[in-house]
């Protein structure tokens, strides 16, 4: 029984270890995923206040450019202006003195950066990485400024949407690692229980040995004590070496002379009764 109760525990303590291993991966790499979902959250966060300092620049664009301002529109570069209007949906080839005021001003007012096509995009971009060469007066600034910030959001936007798209495969992924963590503990403590019931089973079957020994008075003693020792060979165990001087004089026992007799004499006493015969050492008379 302790034998096999030994090798449980073996057993037991094997699948333990294996059980804290396997555990302790899990758990470093949840705190992979949530250390993703921290810096994505951080990201978005960021992202976000960048969205609202690019779409606040843009807003602010679009009010300095006021009807004073216009009337310079035929001193921005060609490039740029030919850009602008291709980003507003009016064509190019258009004439300057057929482009209004309210007209400029009504599509910056109802401009959608997510209406935007790939080659808007590609144009805002050159644009952008030229805007320090384009400014050359005040009308070029406030064009080619609000043609970046409405690029910077476009971008903003799109890397916030991507991001965001990641959150739910983190969490997913969390939540997956957190029930492998909850199963794999509960089947610790599982085996951690089966560990203290055998340690204990194991404790009691010892106990109850102890105390079945006590009470039964069987001492266990090492064989070697009594190894060799042949009792039927020895002579002298039973020799009654006490009674070899003991001599009974007969001689005395049967003395005829009365007066030594009766000093050995011993009366008997009985309730109710006389004196009745005598007892002499060495034997009995009634």
């Amino acid at each position: 029984m302790n034998h096999a109760l030994h090798q449980d525990l073996l057993y037991f303590s094997s699948n333990l270890h294996t059980h804290d291993i396997k555990l302790s991966k899990a758990k470093k790499s949840l705190e992979k995923c949530n250390t993703l979902l921290s810096n994505a959250n951080t990201n978005i966060a960021s992202i976000k206040k960048a969205s609202q300092i690019a779409l606040d620049g843009l807003k602010s664009t679009n009010w300095s450019l006021t009807e004073d301002y216009f009337q310079e529109i035929g001193n921005i570069p060609n490039k740029v202006y030919e850009k602008f209007l291709t980003i507003l949906n009016i064509h190019p080839s258009t004439q300057y003195c057929s482009i209004s005021f309210n007209l400029i001003k009504n599509r910056m007012n109802a401009f959608q950066i997510t209406d935007l096509n790939q080659n808007q995009i590609a144009d805002m971009l050159y644009i952008y990485n030229n805007k320090q060469v384009f400014k050359n007066n005040k009308i070029s600034e406030i064009v080619v400024d609000w043609i970046s910030y409405a690029l910077e959001y476009r971008l903003l936007k799109d890397k916030l949407a991507e991001t965001k798209k990641y959150l739910p495969y983190l969490h997913e992924k969390i939540q997956k690692k957190l029930g492998k963590i909850s199963a794999a503990s509960k089947k610790k403590e599982n085996i951690e229980k089966n560990i203290q019931d055998i340690k204990k089973y194991i404790e009691n079957e010892k106990t109850l040995t102890w105390m079945s020994t006590e009470t039964s008075g069987i001492v266990k003693r090492p064989l070697s004590e009594l190894e060799g020792k042949n009792f039927s060979d020895d002579k002298n165990l039973f020799k009654p070496e006490g009674f070899n001087d003991l001599q009974i004089d007969c001689e005395v026992g049967y003395n005829d002379d009365f007066s030594a007799r009766k000093s050995l004499e011993i009366p008997i006493m009985y309730e109710n009764g006389e004196e009745l015969g005598c007892c002499r050492l060495g034997y009995f008379c009634f």
